[in-house]
Formats: C-alpha cells, structure tokens, sequence
C-alpha cells in the first residue's frame, strides 16, 4: 500500500528538519521539542477515531 512509504519521506524529513534545528537553537530545545511533538501526536492519535479498535 501506499502508505508503507510514507514512514521513509517522513524520516527523510525529521533527519533534516533535526539537523537543521540543532544547528539554530541547539540540541536540548530540539530534544525537547522532538519529545514533546511526539507525545502529543501519540496523545492525538489515540484521541482520534483513526485507531483501530482493541
């Protein structure tokens, strides 16, 4: 399917975006910010009617 590619354009893109950061306000704030992008994508995602039922 379609989508088992889009993990490869979107790793593409947070290596790049991460590097990029790093570099404008260093590696604690991106940390952060990396963390905390992904908590509240996981807090959305669950949140959402997207998921499959257990």
């Amino acid at each position: 399917m379609w989508w088992n590619y889009l993990g490869g354009a979107l790793g593409l893109i947070f290596v790049g975006l991460g590097a990029y950061l790093i570099t404008q306000v260093g590696v604690l704030v991106t940390a952060m910010g990396m963390i905390a992008g992904q908590l509240v994508g996981s807090w959305c995602w669950t949140s959402s009617s997207l998921r499959p039922d257990p």
